[in-house]
């Protein structure tokens, strides 16, 4: 006999004869019990999305049949009220203890409701939202003592800046760890340590030293690969820690491959991050060569089904009265390179010969070479857009307006630099992160401070330009996930005005190559995060497709 049946204001118990391994399986990674002959669905635990999968793969014939349709309603009827009465106890028991002078977003309360009954979370929410303040909520609201952040060096300070200056929190219980002992500062009481990816390992006596209540994990995807020192640190903290409560958050879930997936279900302790081997054959593709590479992913609707209980996914445009977002195609004529331009592709010709005769590490080590003659061009191509990119910069600051320019370089910017001088900002990589938000205020709040210029890598996230709607990319990175991070610098919560976004693209040069390229991967990965695909999604290998296109005739 199957049954599915309310037994108290939070918890669903569900029957059947027999439970196959499958069944037990999709349970334990959906947070629900087994106990005896019973699985127990908690609604404080279980989400919406996870407890529709698990009702479809368990019970589908209850689920689908025409037969069940009354007994249906009736069950639906029971887990809408159940789930409002979980909801509304948050907002009486939890969401009071804010105490904000302003109400947060409906997604932000949405967010932590479903998840402050879960021990580790997944918040790939859309840059903009305001992970960083619902994050650092549900250290208020849970009452954490001693909370640790972990992000990356570039955004350590927009986290005390953010959270001090603009929601009340008390500076003088904010620890930031720096590298440089005179560049950190330290609580009068610690209630919140922060500090980058790098000095995780080497602050594990400090960050010890105390209970820890909460860890957030900002970016998550900057620890990515399994086997880094980053993530092994990572994991020691939480184990050695005692498993406290877990937040990971992230914009981009997946930035290349869906292979990125798997360290953040292996510090989630989810059955999924048991076994790389597995995970990799259950869903990615390879090449059918030895040791084949990852070419693509399959079984995605069977993935996210079974880490719905873990990732709460939430899009801008979903949830944010966000205005409208142009892209304009600026193409520039650079005849002035075409000299250099064709040496490097000779070059690349060149070695392509030699390339086709080599195997194992001397086509590894000229494969490595080749992606420098590709980052060689696409350099030498931004840097002679300078001079049209000027013209756009001015025509836009004439009119009274402020510009962001992001580049993959950072030669080009210097040259921007020496020309606008006291008029604008620029953030590098050589940028000390203690130095940058004095220079996001200058160009924030100086009105005589009109262009920011910003490297992708070091400017591209935890920073909030929306006093700026026009953004120009002097050039495309491979990862398309850095071109939306950049973006999301204007265009996210607080913008109000329509943000025009400008990529400039050399004719008849690798841009044109790039543009299309990163657009095609930016395609793939929004399928997998975001889509509803049940085949098999194939990626593109951007360095290989441009060494192709480079040197078709």
């Amino acid at each position: 006999m199957q049954s599915i049946t309310p037994i108290d204001s939070y918890t669903l118990r569900c029957q059947k004869p027999t439970w196959s391994d499958t069944d037990e399986y999709i349970a334990s990674c959906l947070d629900i019990k087994t106990e005896g002959e019973y699985h127990y669905i908690d609604f404080r635990i279980v989400s919406k999305k996870a407890l529709f999968y698990y009702l479809k793969e368990v019970f589908p014939y209850t689920m689908l049949s025409p037969e069940s349709q009354s007994y249906r309603t009736a069950l639906f009827n029971n887990i809408k009220a159940m789930y409002k009465v979980v909801y509304n106890d948050f907002m009486v028991n939890y969401y009071p203890k804010a105490k904000y002078e302003r109400d947060m977003y409906q997604h932000q309360i949405d967010t932590l409701s479903a998840s402050i009954h879960r021990r580790v979370n997944l918040w790939a929410l859309d840059m903009g939202t305001g992970k960083t303040l619902t994050a650092a909520t549900m250290s208020k609201i849970t009452a954490a003592k001693r909370t640790v952040i972990i992000c990356p060096s570039l955004v350590k300070w927009n986290w005390f800046e953010d959270m001090t200056r603009y929601w009340g929190y008390n500076p003088m219980y904010w620890t930031i760890l720096d590298s440089v002992k005179s560049k950190s500062i330290r609580a009068f009481r610690e209630r919140f340590v922060v500090l980058n990816y790098e000095q995780v390992g080497k602050q594990m006596d400090h960050l010890l030293s105390d209970s820890i209540d909460h860890i957030i994990i900002d970016e998550v995807h900057y620890a990515k690969n399994h086997r880094s020192q980053r993530s092994l640190a990572i994991k020691k903290l939480i184990e050695d820690a005692g498993n406290p409560r877990v937040t990971m958050l992230t914009g981009t879930p997946v930035t290349n491959r869906i292979i990125d997936m798997f360290n953040y279900l292996k510090i989630a302790g989810h059955p999924l991050g048991s076994n790389f081997k597995r995970f990799k054959e259950l869903y990615t593709t390879s090449a059918s060569v030895r040791g084949g590479k990852i070419t693509g992913a399959q079984n995605i609707p069977d993935l996210k089904g079974k880490i719905s209980n873990m990732m709460i996914r939430i899009k801008s445009e979903d949830c944010l009265d966000l205005p409208d977002m142009m892209i304009k195609n600026y193409y520039f004529e650079t005849k002035d390179i075409s000299k250099e331009y064709q040496e490097e592709i000779d070059k690349l010709r060149e070695k392509k010969t030699r390339y086709d005769l080599l195997h194992g590490k001397e086509k590894a080590k000229m494969n490595a070479e080749i992606k420098a003659n590709i980052h060689t061009l696409n350099r030498i191509v931004t840097t002679a857009k300078v001079p049209q990119i000027k013209k756009l910069i001015d025509h836009l600051t004439d009119q009274g307006e402020k510009v962001v320019v992001f580049s993959g370089y950072t030669a080009p910017l210097e040259l921007l630099n020496e020309h606008y001088g006291k008029e604008c900002v620029i953030i590098t990589g050589k940028v000390n992160p203690h130095k940058r938000q004095e220079l996001i205020n200058r160009f924030k709040e100086k009105d005589y401070c009109k262009v920011f210029l910003g490297n992708m890598q070091a400017a591209g996230i935890g920073i909030n330009l929306v006093n700026a709607r026009h953004v120009i990319f002097m050039n495309f990175p491979f990862t398309p996930d850095l071109i939306e991070q950049a973006q999301k610098r204007l265009h996210r919560s607080g913008q109000t005005q329509k943000v025009n976004v400008y990529y400039t693209i050399a004719k008849e040069t690798i841009d044109e190559h790039i543009y299309s390229l990163v657009a095609d991967k930016a395609e793939d990965i929004n399928l997998l995060i975001d889509g509803d695909h049940k085949g098999v999604t194939n990626y593109k290998n951007i360095t290989g497709e441009l060494f192709k296109k480079l040197l078709a005739k």
